[in-house]
């Protein structure tokens, strides 16, 4: 069963799994992380209004969590690359986001940094 929602109750979700932590909401930040590239530019915009809320809202003594760290990360609209990655003689392109030194596309799959080809820095949205 699918239930629609629209961009601001994804948002109200998004923020209370941001802070619940517990198993489901750990997935559904997981895949608000890698539906970024099936999102609308209005959608994206709308989660970077998010994205900035969290951080003002987060102690400044506060450690983040691997994925909350990339949830930020992903949709902030200055951390957003396009990335060549080659191996032997293949090469393919991504649009990646930047978290701790590692380009990320999603929350699992990055590209190792000996294997980067070339890199540009691209304006969000």
């Amino acid at each position: 069963m699918k239930y629609m929602i629209d961009i601001f109750e994804f948002m109200k979700l998004a923020e209370l799994c941001f802070y619940s932590q517990t198993g489901v909401s750990i997935i559904f930040i997981e895949r608000a992380i890698n539906m970024y590239h099936d999102m609308p530019e209005f959608d994206k915009q709308k989660m970077d209004i998010l994205r900035k809320q969290l951080i003002r809202s987060i102690d400044g003594g506060r450690e983040l969590s691997n994925i909350q760290g990339k949830f930020l990360a992903r949709f902030d609209p200055d951390n957003q690359y396009m990335v060549t990655v080659k191996y032997k003689e293949n090469k393919e392109t991504r649009y990646m986001y930047m978290y701790e030194g590692m380009y990320w596309d999603g929350k699992s799959m990055f590209a190792p940094p000996e294997n980067i080809h070339e890199l540009v820095k691209i304006n969000g949205y």
